[in-house]
């Protein structure tokens, strides 16, 4: 009996090692598999993030600079990869005076304009504002029309064409400017701000930026800000280099402020890693934009 007893126990402690072998089998397959699905996920996410134009990204918080790739995010969502043309205009309007070099080639006529944006719908293009890059809600194929200066113009002849045809745009308006001979008055921008039309700051009084001493440079930057969005019921979202001329220190007072992009005159595709320098496309009279919208 105590013999068999003796085997009994031993055969109970033979049968406990091998469960908690088993276990730790176990454990062991459940640990590598884990591990195998969290790089299968990192893998799919990174091959996603080649392909994918645009990751979604958020209103809150501040632009990041991340140490690895460079490149910008909001909230952990890269901006590298967003491919979005931004065009530039400035006059809307049929101008006769074909001498004044300069003021025609900051107009495009009326007709070729409502042209320019038949043909942008009909590559299936769709616009957007800086609002919806926040949002994340750019579309596959989308473009920017960006109009500098307020000139009552936009309101009277781009406007109009925009509107028939359900389009955004963003609007940079010149503070001290509003309401004055040729620009635009606030209760248009108003009415057209209730239509999806998108407004950003073009300083206060158009200087030359680099110039200015602290206080000025203030004024003009982050004032022009303030004085948009409480006299407009509006948030500004960017912001737009007067005569595209800027230096590292008013990109630095640009962030402070609390701008997420500003945009340049440099001609060209937009990089969304410099979210403080971007270049657009610089529409003219002549201007053919279709190398641009493929």
């Amino acid at each position: 009996m105590d013999v068999y007893c003796r085997g009994s126990s031993w055969l109970l402690q033979v049968m406990q090692v091998i469960m908690m072998k088993r276990a730790y089998i176990l454990l062991f397959f459940s640990c590598v598999a884990g591990l195998f699905i969290l790089a299968g996920a990192r893998a799919l996410a990174d091959g996603l993030d080649s392909i994918i134009p645009l990751t979604w990204v958020y209103r809150s918080g501040p632009p990041v600079q991340t140490e690895q790739t460079g490149s910008v995010q909001y909230a952990g969502y890269s901006l590298s990869h967003l491919r979005l043309p931004i065009l530039m205009y400035h006059h809307i309007r049929d101008y006769p005076d074909q001498s004044d070099a300069l003021a025609v080639s900051l107009s495009v006529p009326v007709d070729r304009f409502a042209e320019q944006l038949d043909f942008i719908q009909e590559q299936g293009y769709q616009t957007v504002v800086f609002a919806d890059v926040l949002d994340g809600t750019v579309p596959p194929k989308a473009v920017m029309l960006t109009f500098d200066d307020g000139y009552d113009d936009f309101y009277t002849s781009a406007y109009p064409e925009l509107e028939k045809r359900g389009m955004m745009a963003v609007l940079y308006l010149i503070g001290d400017r509003l309401g004055t001979g040729g620009y635009l008055t606030t209760s248009q921008v108003k009415e057209m701000v209730s239509h999806g039309i998108e407004v950003g700051s073009h300083t206060m009084s158009h200087p030359d930026l680099r110039d200015l001493e602290n206080e000025r440079l203030r004024r003009e930057i982050e004032d022009s800000k303030s004085f948009l969005q409480d006299g407009l019921g509006t948030t500004v979202w960017s912001f737009c280099y007067p005569s595209g001329r800027y230096n590292d220190t008013v990109t630095a007072e640009v962030q402070e402020a609390g701008y997420r992009f500003a945009v340049t005159t440099h001609n060209g595709a937009v990089d969304f890693t410099q979210p403080l320098e971007l270049a657009r496309y610089r529409v003219g009279s002549a201007t053919d934009i279709e190398a641009w919208l493929k």
